[in-house]
């Protein structure tokens, strides 16, 4: 008796094969006795199903790229979390929608890191089916297409989503999400934004990011607008939307609509000069970047009364001449201050 199942156990083995190819060492403990005690598996302690692959960076970068070969975790039926993260993965094969099987039916899984490989083109179909995913984790790959029509839109169960550094085309509306009541974080920097008609978003979305990172996206027009759905957001915590060149002033709707925003990045947008358009105090914000924009002395004069509890506040690159306001001494939460490349008088 090997303790975990006779198919899974060799199903690992053939995983173990499948990532050293063709001179690999890794893995030495997939080996002899109970596979529930090897390296990087997790069982099920009453069951002893595989519940968890911990797979990612496993493989000897100096033996080049791997095929992908997803029919390998076919047996894995009870597989919660699988981390293939960072192993040289080599494009999905263009090929029918068997050759997904292997993901495509593990209805369990909660957990997919695919992040750091190689993998290109549009994301299988069958993808739709792993109802209960929670995590995925697809950056750093050359996946393309359009996210609003990619099987992400079915996966009901997703709460965290990172596709940040791939060739997606991202609809500034998001309104394929907006049924997502259990999505709290996207991470999607390094796509290309695209703007839609502006669709029917209600104000009471069930639809809530707590946190989204936008930033480095291209645009078709160069100059994009805010995303459309961010209008309706009312529950962001943190929100990076650095390098997209949204021009424009100060976002302040962003401040007032999310009244538990903790951090927010717009470093390099074009923001304009002019004070914050803002006229009580914001006590929740921490930490704040509007470095490389054309902000001005009126919008510091204003800093300290409207963003009183800063303890990070980045404005480097910017249009500032006068002296620092004598108010910034009652900013007492104040820790990092960066007001490097302006022009600021003694």
């Amino acid at each position: 008796c090997y303790g975990c199942f006779k198919e899974e156990r060799d199903a690992l083995l053939q995983i173990k094969v499948w990532i050293n190819h063709p001179s690999g060492e890794a893995l030495p403990s997939w080996e002899d006795g109970d596979c529930c005690r090897w390296d990087f598996v997790v069982c099920n302690t009453t069951t002893k199903r595989v519940i968890q692959l911990f797979l990612g960076s496993i493989r000897d970068w100096k033996l080049g790229d791997l095929n992908l070969n997803t029919s390998l975790f076919w047996n894995l039926k009870e597989l919660k979390s699988l981390d293939l993260s960072r192993n040289q993965l080599s494009p999905f094969p263009e090929l029918n929608m068997n050759h997904y099987a292997g993901w495509c039916e593990l209805k369990n899984l909660e957990q997919l890191y695919l992040s750091g490989n190689e993998l290109v083109g549009v994301l299988p179909p069958c993808m739709r089916n792993l109802s209960s995913l929670l995590l995925m984790d697809l950056s750093s790959n050359q996946f393309k297409g359009n996210i609003a029509t990619s099987p992400l839109v079915d996966l009901m169960s997703l709460q965290y989503l990172t596709f940040s550094s791939n060739q997606f085309r991202v609809p500034t509306s998001f309104a394929s999400f907006s049924n997502h009541s259990k999505l709290k974080l996207i991470s999607c920097d390094h796509n290309e934004l695209i703007t839609e008609p502006n669709l029917q978003i209600s104000s009471a979305s069930v639809f809530q990011l707590k946190f989204l990172s936008m930033s480095n996206c291209t645009s078709e027009t160069g100059k994009p607008d805010y995303p459309y759905f961010l209008y309706f957001q009312h529950d962001l915590r943190v929100l990076d939307l650095s390098n997209n060149n949204f021009g424009g002033q100060f976002p302040y709707w962003l401040v007032k609509n999310n009244t538990r925003l903790k951090q927010l990045y717009l470093k390099n947008n074009g923001l304009v000069r002019g004070p914050l358009q803002l006229n009580y105090p914001v006590s929740n914000l921490s930490t704040i970047d509007m470095s490389s924009n054309y902000m001005d002395d009126e919008m510091l004069k204003t800093m300290c009364s409207v963003f009183p509890n800063l303890v990070g506040l980045m404005i480097a690159d910017n249009h500032l001449t006068d002296a620092i306001p004598r108010c910034f001494e009652n900013m007492s939460y104040l820790a990092y201050l960066d007001m490097s490349n302006n022009k600021l008088s003694s």
